[in-house]
């Protein structure tokens, strides 16, 4: 006779972390978030467990690496698309109490449609965390250009305080860059989204990286792991007004819009921006829609292989 599989919900907090089984009369475990505490309660959870949580900056990811080791199928839940789901069962309160059995429940109805977490290796985990940095000073130089901005007396540290954090930025990319020649294979695959016009050395990088973390059967699976897809809502004869998910990585965005921002500049995507601009499209909605397809070609040279061909884009613009 074949067992069911089990279901186990996780709410992670800095020092605990809360844990449920589906179909348990919301009853739950409190456990410490601690190499220790999270061993012993693994050992009495069977191989092949299906455990799921939500991603909560450092703190998920002890349990995720256990759990993983121990055998269990762990998913790594995005929190914005799990909320909507956890107020949908209207819970009277909102606590690590009640959001474990949630997330249990939600995994065990879900589990189809969800990806199984796998762990990062050594050098590609190393890498996220400079990319991620790099972010936070991209973040903070936007900062503090704009809130020194016409400050005439402030000239000279304002452009002292640039250039250091130019710097920085630039130091991150050479070990960005060194970390991934680590390994052979990257070298060809980064030479090869390189090949796409208006991609430099850290957007080859990132799109590596990001290609690197799943299988994406499919260029819009890929674009959805970005976040660059759309969230439609129509109702009737209404058209609601069309967003994009933003989910998974910011820097990733904003490191594919500024590559769109360069393509513009391009021979080679001249006829795609006048395309879309002709259709009525707005210049910002161009250029997402340009960064999806760069995000499409880095998808294609990844899977297939080969260089980037500018003859291609043209192809189905009518």
């Amino acid at each position: 006779m074949v067992e069911a599989p089990c279901y186990i919900g996780a709410d992670i907090a800095k020092d605990t972390i809360e844990v449920a089984y589906a179909n348990a009369m919301g009853a739950s475990l409190r456990i410490e978030n601690r190499r220790t505490a999270i061993s012993a309660w693994l050992r009495g959870v069977p191989r092949g467990t299906h455990l799921a949580l939500e991603a909560t900056g450092p703190y998920h990811e002890l349990l995720c690496t256990l759990a993983y080791r121990r055998g269990l199928v762990v998913y790594l839940l995005n929190p914005k698309r799990t909320r909507h789901y956890l107020q949908a069962m209207s819970p009277r309160a909102k606590t690590d109490r009640v959001d474990a059995p949630l997330i249990a429940t939600f995994l065990a109805n879900e589990r189809p449609r969800l990806r199984p977490w796998a762990p990062l290796r050594p050098e590609e985990r190393r890498a996220w965390a400079l990319l991620r940095r790099r972010a936070k000073l991209v973040n903070a130089r936007q900062r503090l250009e704009q809130s020194l901005a016409g400050l005439p007396s402030l000239r000279s540290t304002r452009a002292a305080l640039l250039a250091e954090l130019e710097r920085a930025l630039g130091v991150l990319d050479t070990q960005l860059a060194r970390l991934l020649a680590q390994d052979p294979a990257h070298a060809h695959l980064l030479h090869d989204l390189q090949s796409i016009v208006g991609v430099g050395t850290l957007t080859s990088s990132a799109l590596l990286l990001a290609l690197k973390r799943g299988t994406f059967a499919t260029s819009d699976a890929f674009i959805a792991f970005l976040g660059l897809d759309l969230r439609v809502r129509d109702s009737g004869n209404k058209r609601g007004r069309r967003r994009l998910t933003k989910h998974g990585e910011p820097e990733l965005r904003r490191l594919l819009y500024t590559a769109a921002m360069a393509a513009r500049r391009t021979q080679a995507w001249r006829p795609v921006f006048d395309h879309y601009l002709g259709r009525g499209f707005s210049s910002i909605q161009t250029l997402v829609i340009v960064a999806r397809r760069i995000a499409r070609v880095a998808w294609s040279l990844y899977k297939h292989g080969g260089s980037f061909n500018p003859q291609r884009l043209v192809q189905g613009l009518t």
